[in-house]
């Protein structure tokens, strides 16, 4: 591509030939012809127009509890990294940033084995359901499963008692 020169009037701002050169894409119309631009008719509140936030993770107590373990276990683990900087090259220092180091792989291996499996299987069912539509009663069986075993022995116990 030629370089500019200075000289030519076109490139030169204080000249009075007219504008520069635009892009193709400053060219083409903002807006299709004959509608109006709704951004600007609209100046108020957006309180009647709710829009749908999409959700990429699921929202189940196991998954939960799953997520405050690894936030708990990397939080602890930068404490014990910053203990062990403070007291480098003493026996408490290397003891600080062994525990810092378990507490950041085991962090991982619980992302990994746990919580990425939690995530696609929630992915892979939203995407059986409906595009975002979640049936209620499968997300009910997957969150209680173990919910639903204690009260089918416990309800088996009062059954045989009454009889």
């Amino acid at each position: 591509m030629a370089r500019r020169n200075p000289q030519n009037e076109r490139y030169r701002k204080d000249a009075q030939i007219g504008t520069t050169r635009k892009s193709a894409s400053s060219a083409k119309p903002k807006r299709s012809a004959g509608t109006v631009d709704s951004r600007s008719t609209s100046k108020g509140s957006s309180a009647g127009s709710k829009k749908k936030t999409a959700q990429f993770e699921p929202d189940t107590p196991r998954f939960r509890r799953w997520r405050k373990y690894w936030l708990g276990l990397l939080v602890a683990a930068i404490v014990f990294s910053l203990g062990a900087w403070w007291q480098q090259g003493t026996v408490s220092g290397t003891a600080s940033l062994i525990a810092a180091y378990t507490c950041l792989f085991t962090g991982v291996y619980i992302d990994i084995t746990k919580i990425r499996r939690m995530r696609k299987e929630w992915r892979a069912e939203q995407e059986e359901s409906g595009k975002g539509k979640k049936s209620k009663k499968a997300d009910a069986d997957k969150t209680a499963d173990a919910d639903v075993e204690v009260d089918v022995s416990v309800k088996t116990k009062v059954k045989k008692g009454d009889s």
